[in-house]
């Protein structure tokens, strides 16, 4: 009888620390998302949010376009000029072109500085352009402006246009 209680107490004990073995390994469960509420009220962000981001792809849009209308003025209007890409951001415009291979020197500083003048006479907005002849930095202007194009906002791209144009002094007539 003795060893049946030992046997009972021992089964027991195992059993107990098997449970809390078992449930102390279990992974923890995260609460369910609390409902969604359709109903649209007046402190509901989220209708907000979407015409903040309407708002933003009309106006990545409409400077999209006049940023490919000034590029094709750009070409139409400068001798010299194989290809424009142009960003606006507010009152500055970056403009990066490719010139034909045979302007160099002076005449690519004369190309430069027709570029920001028909730029600031577009637009007397525009307070500061940044004209580049750099094959480097056209083709990062150019990724730029596909990026925008395609929805991604303008400020996301501040800091890489100020630091691409650090060394770029501004073209100004």
């Amino acid at each position: 009888m003795f060893k049946t209680k030992k046997l009972i107490l021992l089964l027991a004990v195992t059993l107990l620390v098997t449970m809390i073995l078992g449930l102390a390994c279990t992974p923890q469960r995260s609460p369910a998302p609390a409902p969604r509420d359709n109903n649209l009220g007046a402190g509901d962000t989220r209708m907000e949010d979407r015409d903040l981001d309407e708002r933003r792809a009309e106006d990545n849009n409409e400077a999209q376009k006049k940023a490919e209308k000034m590029a094709e003025k750009i070409v139409d209007e400068v001798q010299g000029i194989n290809s424009a890409t142009v960003v606006f951001a507010e009152e500055i415009v970056y403009v990066g072109i490719d010139l034909h291979a045979d302007y160099t020197g002076n005449e690519a500083e004369n190309v430069k500085k027709e570029v920001a003048r028909i730029v600031k006479e577009d637009d007397p907005d525009i307070e500061t352009v940044y004209v580049t002849e750099d094959a480097d930095t056209f083709t990062r202007l150019q990724r730029i402006g596909r990026d925008i194009e395609n929805g991604r906002p303008i400020s996301g791209f501040l800091d890489e246009l100020q630091n691409m144009f650090r060394r770029v002094t501004p073209s100004m007539e």
